[in-house]
């Protein structure tokens, strides 16, 4: 588990008073790699299963949030807050593209365990992490991203997924 960051950023459709939010969610996105990525957890690394997430830049949270939605079948378009967040009780960060990866590969009877590995001891070149911890407090609301910037943190992820598919 990593000491806290300088500056993370998580994205909501709702609006969150600052606070500390203890009673973490569960993780109901890619339900098979979460189950495997628990599985091989490091020991002492924050659960993936009931966790808070964030971006280390404004426009990955926003577009975390849109994949999230997407993954549910909800529609885009819902009104969207960006809030600056801190994890009081550390956290791990992975790259975000490796779950939908793990996902494909126990979906498709492949092999995870790279990919797996890689999430939890990143050796590569990511451009796109989420982090995540038990506990998440507000810290203050920031103006959502423009267009460029969504636009940029695509294609970060989109790089991200490709080299997530060659593992």
């Amino acid at each position: 588990m990593c000491t806290p960051l300088a500056r993370l950023f998580h994205a909501s459709t709702q609006s969150l008073p600052a606070q500390l939010a203890v009673s973490a969610p569960l993780a109901t996105v890619c339900p098979s790699a979460v189950a495997a990525l628990e599985a091989a957890k490091p020991a002492g690394s924050p659960s993936r299963a009931a966790c808070f997430f964030a971006c280390e830049k404004p426009e990955n949270a926003a577009r975390f949030l849109d994949a999230e939605l997407g993954y549910k079948g909800q529609a885009p378009g819902q009104p969207m807050f960006v809030y600056e967040v801190e994890f009081p009780a550390g956290y791990h960060k992975g790259a975000m593209a490796l779950v939908a990866a793990i996902e494909s590969k126990l979906q498709a009877k492949s092999d995870p365990d790279r990919a797996i590995a890689e999430y939890w001891h990143p050796t590569l070149n990511w451009q796109f992490f989420e982090v995540f911890g038990p506990e998440m407090r507000i810290i203050q609301q920031i103006a959502t991203p423009g267009l460029i910037e969504l636009s940029l943190a695509t294609i970060r992820y989109q790089s991200d997924y490709a080299l997530a598919a060659g593992l």
